[in-house]
């Protein structure tokens, strides 16, 4: 089975990431979402979003495919001193 990642972080756009994770699950790929922190993620507009995992604990397993952050959310948490480079 295909497996993706989806980078949560404050801020995010909930129809953005919510649209993707239900369509990639109803398609049967198991997605695995990642908070750049433990603990909930406040999107945009207020929703509260739980991810599955830290971003950490993610990147120790391989994916097929990795959902991007929008910019102005990687550029928010790389101020944070957060900044990661993906693995190919």
């Amino acid at each position: 089975m295909a497996t993706v990642l989806v980078p949560l972080a404050q801020g995010v756009e909930e129809l953005e990431a919510v649209t993707v994770i239900d369509l990639l699950r109803r398609a049967g790929i198991e997605v695995v979402t990642a908070g750049l922190d433990a603990g909930p993620v406040k999107g945009s507009r207020g929703t509260v979003l739980l991810p599955d995992v830290t971003l950490d604990q993610a990147l120790n397993r391989e994916y097929d495919m990795r959902r991007a952050l929008h910019r102005r959310h990687l550029r928010r948490a790389q101020g944070s001193g957060r900044r990661r480079r993906a693995r190919r």
